[in-house]
């Protein structure tokens, strides 16, 4: 089974921010990490995954994916994408931290590791630079910039 459709219909469901469309693409038990900091941020089911990207919509109602690389093996898919956003929404972070809007705009390279039962996704690990989110966003400074 070619598992590269099944990839861009993820970023086609996240760009048109359709919940049900995403819930179809996961196992309903499926297992998620988001390296997206110190702690990864774990989810153990499609509803709580689904949870993640409406909140995150939230935050970023125009964030897009844009898949810059594909890759297939046997039974998993990785991708590379660039994700785009604009700031004009509260952020919740995964400890219910809010962040208020702050204008910026974000671009960055991020990757995503799928594991597939048929046509679903089983396992996901997306890892993913906050460091740089917070820098482009004015929230940090940009360490390449102190002297």
């Amino acid at each position: 089974m070619d598992l590269t459709p099944i990839a861009t219909r993820f970023n086609d469901a996240y760009n048109a921010r359709d919940p049900d469309a995403l819930r179809a693409l996961y196992a309903e038990d499926v297992r998620g990490v988001w390296h997206v900091g110190p702690a990864p941020v774990r989810y153990t089911t499609r509803d709580d995954v689904v949870g993640h990207w409406e909140r995150e919509w939230a935050g970023w109602p125009n964030a897009t994916y844009m898949a810059r690389r594909i890759v297939v093996g046997d039974g998993i898919v990785a991708t590379q994408n660039l994700w785009s956003a604009t700031n004009t929404g509260v952020i919740v972070t995964p400890d219910d931290m809010e962040v208020p809007p702050t204008g910026g705009h974000v671009e960055l390279e991020c990757a995503t590791f799928m594991t597939f039962e048929g046509a679903k996704v089983a396992t996901f690990e997306n890892y993913w630079d906050n460091m740089l989110t917070f820098i482009q966003l004015g929230l940090m400074p940009d360490p390449t910039s102190i002297g």
